[in-house]
């Protein structure tokens, strides 16, 4: 399980480039479904999960919801401080640390949108009932949380990755791995639904309802430094590989995230994957 408080601002927002595309055309999404300028100045929204910040003064800096108070929640402090200093000219967005989520009963039932980019998958069922908890208990009635949801690779994509670890080691620890995870496109569609059928009840357990949802692909952009986040990281890695990275000897992963890299230029391979971008409304 990976510690997202000791996560570097560096490595951070090289890793969040990934995201800035999609994040963007949720954003979008989220605004052809909801009234121009519907948010108020007495209005609050939330960015939970903001990371270094990029999303919540994008959103503050064009007052794309409305002429409110935009606020960004993270649990690590790095990326607050530095959210904090690189946007301190943005004065209706402000951030704060959430490492104890009791200390921000200010906000209980004041908040009129949540957004929540890329931040659900990588929560365990504990997390993941705390923050919902938590998202009750500040969003008003009939209150909105905007949330893309990351469901996983395309089947293509998937099959494309396992080819460079079939090129990267044709060692013995790859094989068992590589042939009992094959997946065919109907389990990764299974897969995938499951996912997104899980998140609705958990939201409606916490009193939220699925108002809209609509899927979205997209192509993240790995580069070395990407890569090797996600090799290091329990959380970030792909789970598929997890078991199979695992078996690879200490001295031997050094050169790995290069060596990733290079086949999957080599081979033009995209890292498509599946999101979900969902509104719910406090019931």
């Amino acid at each position: 399980m990976t510690n997202f408080q000791s996560v570097s601002v560096q490595t951070w927002t090289s890793f969040n480039r990934l995201h800035t595309d999609t994040n963007l055309k949720a954003v979008n999404w989220f605004l052809q479904q909801q009234q121009h300028n519907e948010l108020q100045p007495h209005n609050i929204l939330v960015d939970y999960g903001c990371g270094t910040g990029e999303t919540a003064s994008i959103l503050g800096g064009l007052h794309l919801f409305g002429p409110c108070q935009y606020i960004g929640l993270d649990i690590n402090l790095d990326f607050i401080q530095h959210a904090t200093i690189n946007y301190r000219s943005l004065n209706n967005v402000m951030y704060f640390w959430n490492k104890h989520l009791e200390d921000f009963k200010f906000l209980q039932g004041k908040v009129s949108i949540v957004t929540c980019f890329t931040v659900l998958h990588l929560l365990n069922t504990v997390e993941k009932n705390q923050v919902l908890d938590f998202l009750n208990s500040i969003v008003e009635k009939n209150g909105k949380v905007l949330v893309l949801h990351y469901l996983g690779r395309t089947q293509e994509c998937f099959q494309a990755y396992l080819e460079v670890f079939l090129q990267l080691q044709r060692k013995v620890y790859w094989n068992p791995y590589l042939k009992s995870h094959h997946k065919s496109e109907e389990r990764v569609e299974l897969e995938k639904e499951g996912r997104e059928s899980e998140l609705i009840q958990t939201f409606k357990k916490h009193g939220f309802r699925l108002v809209q949802n609509q899927p979205l692909r997209s192509n993240l952009v790995l580069n070395q430094t990407n890569i090797q986040m996600i090799l290091n990281s329990d959380r970030l890695r792909h789970d598929e590989f997890g078991e199979a990275y695992n078996r690879v000897p200490a001295n031997e992963r050094s050169n790995l995230a290069e060596d990733i890299c290079a086949l999957m230029n080599q081979f033009n391979i995209q890292n498509n994957s599946h999101f979900m971008m969902m509104i719910f409304q406090k019931m």
